[in-house]
């Protein structure tokens, strides 16, 4: 290739100059495909986040794409791209692997990189190797960059970075995704019984994802209850005491879970996460009402009759 199209793990400075840069200069490299520019600028950054906003969201909507992914969490909105870097390149998680495909990244050159040829998208994940960036006529996938349109080798790329990304994504997300999956299980039942209780014991797990000395809890909460709960264990020392609250999603009629950190009007319930330090999780836990101070002991062992 007659351009130099960094690889997507280098920390490189994109097509924009020292005094414009707003990225950390330690161990950086300035790659300038057209040295006859001027640097970039905030404006030029807004223009192409509209323009880039707008054709993957028509893309996505004519691929029926789901709105969130098995987490719950929504795959692409206005404020998933990154902060103005001073540079030019445009930022975005990557939230599912499969929309980078031959047609997409022909999308993104046709109609966004033509009209902007200075820039380039970078799909970044936390492990760097795996990140993609989309050049106006190159694609790079971890330390590999491909010309653009590619044959075989690209889609053999395509296919095997896809598949890389994805067995990252399930050993970090997995037991996440599979809990979750059984607190949405219980909660129609769950609605449908009555309860001594404000809240409800949705579920407990002995682990939380790849971290070894965690468990959780789950509570079912008044739509307007959010955060009025706290959770703690009886037992271990004062430090280890109290947990954290992880996962929120609103309920909404008939047990249905809408988006994670959901923004609207008071759902019907909310179900909450709690993290402790501490695996196994204790034989009981204390249930406090913030505000009322009111307390309650729950025996986790109660939970089994959730599976009745």
């Amino acid at each position: 290739m007659s351009t130099e199209y960094p690889n997507a793990t280098e920390n490189v400075a994109y097509n924009t100059t020292l005094d414009e840069c707003r990225i950390d200069p330690s161990e950086l490299r300035y790659v300038n495909t057209d040295p006859s520019k001027s640097a970039a600028t905030s404006d030029e950054y807004c223009d192409i986040r509209d323009l880039a906003f707008s054709e993957i969201s028509r893309f996505l909507q004519a691929k029926h794409f789901p709105e969130l992914d098995d987490l719950h969490r929504r795959l692409f909105k206005e404020s998933s791209f990154g902060e103005y870097r001073g540079d030019r390149t445009l930022d975005l998680p990557l939230t599912d692997e499969r929309m980078v495909n031959s047609e997409f990244i022909q999308l993104i050159q046709s109609t966004v990189l033509n009209f902007y040829p200075l820039w380039r998208l970078r799909f970044g994940t936390r492990e760097q190797e795996l990140t993609a960036v989309i050049y106006p006529d190159a694609l790079s996938l971890g330390k590999a960059v491909y010309s653009t349109p590619g044959g075989i080798e690209l889609e053999t790329g395509l296919t095997q970075w896809r598949n890389a990304v994805r067995e990252a994504f399930d050993t970090k997300w997995g037991p996440q995704i599979k809990q979750l999956a059984v607190v949405k299980a219980r909660l129609p039942k769950m609605l449908s019984q009555p309860s001594e209780r404000p809240f409800r014991v949705i579920a407990a797990f002995p682990s939380r994802g790849p971290v070894s000395n965690r468990s959780c809890v789950w509570l079912l909460v008044p739509g307007t209850a959010k955060w009025e709960y706290a959770i703690e264990d009886p037992a271990p020392a004062p430090e280890m005491k109290y947990g954290a609250h992880a996962g929120t999603y609103p309920v909404h009629a008939g047990g249905v879970v809408g988006e994670r950190f959901w923004r609207g009007d008071d759902p019907l319930f909310w179900a909450e996460e709690t993290v402790f330090n501490i695996t196994p999780l204790p034989k009981d836990i204390i249930v406090t009402h913030l505000e009322s101070g009111q307390t309650y002991r729950v025996s986790l062992s109660e939970l089994e009759k959730l599976e009745e």
